[in-house]
């Protein structure tokens, strides 16, 4: 590397060429392109400017001396200037080297071999940046697949330098905000794009580097380049368990609807946050237009994710098309107004990613009933999704209309076969609709009429039509299919 590409002051301190701790300014990056030794505080300026000066003992001994080589070197230009620790005795030289602006950093080691180290990295910056590398990426390694581990090594071994991870919405992950918002603004940044095991893009290392030779660019670029691996690894491992728990709970489901109650069971159960004891309501949250296989397998985890972080808790186990989950009240109580609202919010958050609806099954005994509740639950869900999404219904609310509209709607063919002959009659619609009001009401004449807005003898006379067609609806072998087929045929 050139003379026109220096080491800064900053650099200096953190590519381990000197051992020193900086008194004031913090944070300089000016360069510098010469080292000098001085014995005497005359010969400060004696060299060419931006010149590290580096006390001797000799130098440095006296009341103020110190202040004075600050003076001195303020006048001549000088890089900074390192003193003897011992010799910097008073706040007065922190105060007049934070006036001057010249940074003054003090040494424990002999003045000689710290001017030593510190000519053999001016002499050769590029050697000094790579062994900054080296340290960066040694300390990386060491801060294992961390997010928040590997920024506080970036942010602790790069002078002067402010980095963040953020995620492909540019929301900071781990990191100084102070960095995102930099990128944000437009300012100068070094950005590494980091992606996933598939290339999929994960995010982005935004490192805030100020004012700095394009040479120190170069070096922070390659500390990030290090750094991405661990944040990929850190990427990959959250995503493997992130799927890992969808496909672990589902295995958990099957064995609750199997009917087991086992130690191992209950250990489970617990892991992945579902009741154990107590009274608890299953909830069913169903997709409202139909999803292809792989997509639904793709959303396992983001559902978990969503439901854990923004709903009621717990994980979503994938089952029959469904994602399966359970509420529990304060103290193993069932659920209440708080746990549904919860419920409903974590619905809301799912449907801005797919529309879907939600059942809750009635609360039942945790320890036995939880099978029962799923039941349930996949009933209201599939209420729910024909009245659209974000719906959320509990078994509890519906009645048998609620549970008859329900039914899948390849069965009208069946129901066309049930009442052939009122179908094919000039008045069928209006007969249908009659033999449906009166099955509704439990066969009560006057509340059909009231329904229908007919008086009741309309209805007498449009049942006596109905039995010359064959169709009698006090029959007790036929009048579930002959309500079920009302409902399908509607």
């Amino acid at each position: 590397m050139t003379r026109a590409d220096p080491l800064t002051v900053a650099e200096l301190l953190s590519s381990g060429a000197v051992s020193g701790t900086e008194v004031g300014p913090a944070g300089d990056e000016r360069p510098v392109h010469a080292v000098r030794l001085v014995d005497r505080i005359e010969e400060i300026g004696g060299g060419v400017p931006h010149t590290a000066c580096v006390l001797s003992e000799a130098a440095a001994r006296g009341g103020w001396a110190v202040e004075a080589a600050l003076r001195r070197a303020w006048e001549r230009a000088a890089a900074c200037v390192l003193a003897p620790a011992a010799a910097i005795s008073s706040p007065s030289a922190d105060l007049v080297a934070s006036r001057l602006g010249v940074p003054l950093i003090a040494v424990s080691a002999d003045p000689r071999e710290v001017a030593l180290r510190l000519a053999a990295a001016v002499a050769e910056p590029e050697a000094a940046r790579a062994a900054l590398t080296a340290r960066c990426a040694l300390r990386v390694a060491q801060a294992g697949p961390s997010a928040r581990a590997v920024l506080g090594v970036l942010n602790g071994e790069l002078p002067g330098v402010r980095v963040a991870l953020v995620d492909v919405s540019g929301e900071v992950v781990a990191g100084r905000r102070a960095a995102a918002q930099a990128w944000r603004d437009g300012l100068d940044v070094v950005v590494e794009p980091v992606v996933g095991v598939g290339g999929a893009p994960l995010g982005r290392l935004v490192a805030a580097t100020g004012a700095r030779s394009e040479g120190w660019r170069r070096t922070v670029r390659d500390v990030l380049a290090v750094a991405k691996g661990q944040v990929t690894a850190w990427a990959a491992a959250g995503r493997l368990e992130a799927e890992r728990r969808p496909r672990t709970a589902a295995a958990l489901l099957r064995r609750v609807l199997d009917g087991e109650r086992s130690d191992s069971l209950l250990e489970g159960l617990a892991a992945v946050g579902w009741p154990t004891g107590g009274v608890a309501s299953a909830v069913a949250v169903v997709p409202v237009d139909e999803v292809r296989a792989q997509d639904a397998a793709a959303l396992d985890a983001e559902f978990c994710s969503v439901w854990e972080t923004g709903g009621p808790g717990g994980v979503l186990a994938p089952e029959g098309g469904a994602w399966i989950g359970f509420l529990t009240g304060r103290d193993g109580g069932g659920p209440g107004a708080g746990e549904l609202a919860a419920a409903a919010e974590g619905v809301r958050r799912l449907a801005e990613r797919l529309p879907v609806a939600a059942g809750v099954g009635r609360p039942v005994d945790a320890t036995a009933g939880l099978a029962e509740s799923v039941r349930g639950a996949r009933a209201a869900a599939t209420v729910a999704r024909q009245q659209g999404s974000r719906t959320v219904l509990t078994a509890e609310s519906m009645g048998v209309r609620s549970l008859l509209a329900a039914l899948p709607d390849h069965l009208a063919d069946t129901a066309r076969e049930v009442l052939p002959a009122v179908l094919d009659a000039d008045d069928g619609e209006v007969l249908l609709a009659t033999l449906g009001a009166v099955l509704d009401a439990g066969g009560s004449v006057k509340d059909a009429a009231r329904v229908l807005g007919v008086h009741r003898n309309t209805v007498t006379a449009r049942l006596e039509r109905l039995r010359g067609l064959g169709v009698e609806p006090d029959d007790p072998a036929r009048r579930l299919a002959l309500h079920l087929a009302c409902h399908l045929l509607r």
